[in-house]
């Protein structure tokens, strides 16, 4: 019996216009199928979650993140540290405390707090 090996397979990631890695052409981002890989669900846990994704093309990420631990690391470091920024700029952008201080005190004036 003769068996015919394929070139490796392409990783299915893309970068999206933004600069975010998904899975495919779904909108699962990396971070999300890491993180789920990471809380210990299996590859057919992940497509139940999200069912968009194909599971040859989970095996095929999970391979990836398991050949590119140290750069999956880094990778999540970044995502954390970015979103870190992300909500530091909304806070700064649109300051709530008025907002807040206004909310409670009308909460306070009807007995609800």
């Amino acid at each position: 019996m003769t068996l015919t090996l394929e070139p490796t397979t392409a990783v299915p990631l893309r970068t999206d216009a933004n600069g975010v890695i998904r899975v495919e052409n779904s909108r699962v981002t990396l971070e999300t199928l890491l993180h789920s890989w990471q809380q210990g669900s299996s590859p057919e846990e992940i497509v139940e979650a999200f069912p968009v994704l194909k599971l040859d093309d989970v095996y095929a990420v999970v391979a990836y993140i398991l050949r590119h631990e140290d750069d999956m690391r880094t990778y999540l470091r970044d995502c954390k540290l970015e979103q870190g920024q992300a909500l530091e700029n909304i806070k700064a952008w649109f300051p709530n405390t008025d907002f807040r201080t206004r909310v409670l005190a009308r909460a306070a004036a009807k007995g609800l707090r």
